[in-house]
């Protein structure tokens, strides 16, 4: 951990021409910078990443440049040089930062990586961050949860318990200890913190959450990820089909498929696929939004691969003539995002190998199609 500079040579730098020649260069850049894509991440443009160096150039010591060229370079795969970047960035707003809008700073920063489900990114730097605020309860419980995503329950404990010795009638803190205990399988812990957690705030919707996944648990039996991958209680759907409760039906529905992503999500964490994670994960997540709000069905489910097999021209149809910035790229990262989500939901027994053949195939030859045709799309008005 780097030595801190007194408030008067943080002024001092901040003051200088260099800083806010690259104070000024940085803003010109996110203004250029401002608008995303629907899809996926955004392309690493080579122009502003030489614009970044640029103002590094121009000012060493200015650490956002460096913690936007790490986060750039996370996002485009290039692991070394994007963590290195961020531990630079960091260390320098230690030292350059000033006081009183570090621990936003440092807050930003860490959400910005949760963002990119880079938590194994975020954890060492969470750890510095504990040194500089050893008392400060929220980063013992940031501690946590980056743990907890990475799989190291053992560190998750531990950090969470020293939040609770900080801060010990936080009820989030203790739904969060309650929480891992569930990943773990210490169910009776779990049983016991999630009580605490509610005896503060009986109404919680998160904490209320885990109760009912401890109760399945301790019904049916299995791990935390057996009760992501559940089997789809159709009575349940059909009793609420008839009974016309749609609204029920679609918390019900949206509760599978949110469960299906995060199970893929978990898989690919423990693998340590992380370069293009956030990535897939935003793309699956708009597409089928998009397919609920084109068919405003309130039972979907993404697992359903016949019906999506069956409909995908037509939704792809429509995606395409309802936007006018679709390219190869976008075109690449949906197919191939659904492709990946199908394979995983086979693999784990919620779809027939030969399903997802069939799927596979078809998505494939639509894309073809549609990327053949991307040069005779009228320009937009």
């Amino acid at each position: 951990m780097p030595n801190t500079k007194g408030k008067k040579g943080r002024r001092h730098l901040q003051k200088s021409e260099a800083w806010m020649t690259a104070e000024h260069l940085y803003g010109e850049l996110l203004a250029m910078d401002m608008v995303t894509p629907m899809f996926g991440e955004k392309p690493n443009d080579e122009s502003l990443v030489a614009q970044l160096m640029d103002i590094i150039k121009t000012c060493p010591e200015f650490y956002p440049a460096w913690l936007d060229m790490g986060m750039r370079d996370l996002k485009a795969g290039r692991e070394r040089t994007g963590v290195s970047n961020i531990e630079k960035g960091f260390d320098l707003m230690v030292i350059h930062g000033e006081r009183k809008h570090l621990k936003d700073e440092i807050d930003d920063l860490i959400e910005k990586l949760y963002d990119l489900w880079r938590f194994d990114v975020s954890k060492p730097i969470i750890e510095k961050v504990i040194h500089l605020f050893p008392d400060k309860a929220i980063y013992h419980d940031m501690l946590a949860y980056a743990s907890a995503r990475t799989g190291d329950l053992d560190t998750a404990y531990t950090a969470i318990a020293k939040a609770l010795d900080l801060a010990p009638e936080n009820p989030f803190y203790l739904c969060n200890q309650g929480y891992y205990y569930l990943i773990g399988g210490a169910l009776d812990k779990a049983e016991e913190a999630l009580k605490r957690s509610l005896s503060y705030v009986p109404k919680d919707e998160v904490t209320k959450g885990n109760m009912g996944v401890l109760k399945y648990l301790r019904k049916r039996g299995g791990t935390f990820k057996d009760f992501l991958l559940r089997p789809v209680d159709t009575s349940e759907l059909e009793k609420l089909r008839k009974g016309g409760k749609r609204k029920k039906l679609q918390d019900v529905c949206d509760a599978y498929n949110t469960d299906r992503i995060e199970a893929l999500a978990q898989t690919l964490l423990h693998r340590g696929e992380t370069s293009h994670l956030s990535s897939l994960l935003s793309t699956l997540r708009t597409f089928f939004g998009f397919v609920e709000e084109l068919y405003e069905e309130s039972d979907f489910l993404y697992e359903d691969i016949g019906e999506l097999t069956e409909q995908f021209p037509k939704i792809m149809a429509e995606f395409m003539s309802r936007f006018d910035d679709v390219d190869e790229p976008m075109l690449e990262s949906i197919c191939d995002g659904l492709v990946r989500f199908y394979g995983y939901i086979a693999d784990v027994g919620l779809a027939r190998p030969s399903d997802v053949e069939v799927f596979r195939h078809r998505v494939n030859e639509q894309k073809a199609r549609m990327i053949s045709s991307l040069g005779s799309l009228p320009d937009p008005v």
